[in-house]
């Protein structure tokens, strides 16, 4: 009687483990399907950058349409209101009457471009492993992305709401080093 029961526990574990697994499966294909398919949406997301001898910290408002994203600095206050537009032909930069053109450099993805970047992942970028997680006392789809831009090799890891299929929180990372970790304060996807 104690090995039935025994065998079922073990079975009732395997069953179990296997249904987690198919879940955070589907969740992953419902967040490729649905970034691929956006058109729209809008953030705003504090990020920290990790520079070589300090770190900086943001909170960038960013509206993403249809292969544009514009990102505008709300903090910190000095250069708040500095707009950057990223398209596949380089950085545009506004602020107030003065306009700034910079060409792709193709060597390193720099903080601005770094939340389209990581986008593109979301979108249909190459899964190495995705596993159910706590983010903040709250289960979480947690998602590695690997990425190539030029001669480098990116790697992301996104923590994503399963009910609502949003970012919470992201590290960016350029050979193993960690360049910038993002929290999403807000995210809406306009369908």
């Amino acid at each position: 009687m104690t090995r039935r029961i025994c065998f079922l526990c073990v079975l009732m574990i395997l069953l179990l483990s296997a249904c987690a697994a198919g879940n955070s499966r589907d969740l992953l294909t419902d967040i490729t399907n649905l970034y691929g398919s956006a058109e729209k949406f809008d953030s705003r997301v504090s990020i920290r950058v990790e520079l070589p001898e300090r770190t900086a910290s943001y909170v960038i408002d960013w509206q993403y349409d249809a292969g544009r994203s514009v990102l505008t600095v709300v903090e910190p206050e000095p250069i708040a209101g500095i707009t950057a537009e990223t398209e596949d032909n380089g950085l545009t930069f506004r602020y107030e009457d003065a306009v700034l053109l910079v060409e792709p450099s193709g060597g390193g993805v720099s903080p601005l471009e770094a939340l389209p970047e990581l986008y593109f992942g979301w979108s249909g970028g190459l899964v190495r492993d995705y596993n159910t997680e706590r983010y903040q006392d709250e289960e979480a789809l947690a998602v590695t992305y690997s990425q190539e831009r030029g001669a480098n090799d990116y790697m992301q890891r996104v923590w994503f709401d399963p009910a609502r299929l949003t970012p919470l929180y992201a590290e960016l990372y350029q050979a193993e080093a960690l360049v910038l970790t993002c929290e999403f304060l807000t995210f809406h996807i306009n369908v």
